[in-house]
């Protein structure tokens, strides 16, 4: 992973002292680890597009290596279409000068699979506040989505079970109320006397004739 390096300040001069060409190297290894290791598409863009950097999981994205990756823009690995809506919120960051969020369908170029991923681009800038370009984090929330979804088509079919078992009882109540009209018709009492009796939500009262 060849990923730039970033120079650090600081202000402490006791780190200042202490830091050393050995202690950079370990920084920059650890960096590379990191960024390898986290599941999550990262890549690093600069101000005109060209990636600059990217994690093994954006490689599977694009279906190249970083060393093909690099140089490029986005117009060489994807339709136009997506490759303009990438340069878009690429522009948007920037403009901003603040972290966008986007989600977007992508299909990985390693193994054709679809991914619903939440992204987050951050314009980054160097030491001396000039802008040099965007970087980008994408997570899969596919599977969330997919939890989402279910959860929406259990909840409707819950409502759709209530509305109709609702409808089924109050169809119920009607014919126990013409029951008992036609009864009254001939001077009898009432067959089902809880037909006649309601709460204040609308439902009978359960009463013996049951």
């Amino acid at each position: 992973m060849m990923w730039p390096l970033i120079k650090m300040t600081t202000t402490d001069p006791v780190a200042a002292v202490t830091s050393s060409p050995r202690d950079d190297a370990e920084q920059i290894r650890l960096l590379r680890t990191l960024v390898s290791t986290i599941p999550d598409l990262i890549w690093l863009k600069d101000t005109e597009g060209v990636y600059l950097a990217c994690n093994p999981m954006f490689e599977r994205f694009f279906g190249a290596s970083e060393a093909t990756i690099i140089g490029k823009t986005d117009y060489a690995f994807l339709d136009r279409e997506l490759a303009d809506f990438f340069r878009e919120h690429d522009r948007k960051a920037m403009l901003a000068d603040a972290p966008s969020v986007n989600m977007e369908w992508v299909t990985f170029a390693d193994d054709g699979h679809k991914a619903l991923l939440e992204t987050i681009k951050t314009p980054m800038r160097d030491s001396a506040g000039r802008l040099i370009g965007v970087l980008g984090i994408a997570r899969d929330i596919t599977a969330n989505h997919e939890f989402q979804e279910q959860l929406a088509a259990q909840v409707a079919e819950l409502r759709r079970w209530r509305e109709a078992t609702l409808g089924r009882e109050m169809r119920v109540l009607e014919l126990k109320r013409e029951v008992n009209e036609l009864l009254a018709e001939q001077a009898r009492p009432p067959r089902y006397a809880s037909a006649e009796l309601q709460s204040g939500d609308g439902f009978p009262h359960p009463g013996a004739d049951e």
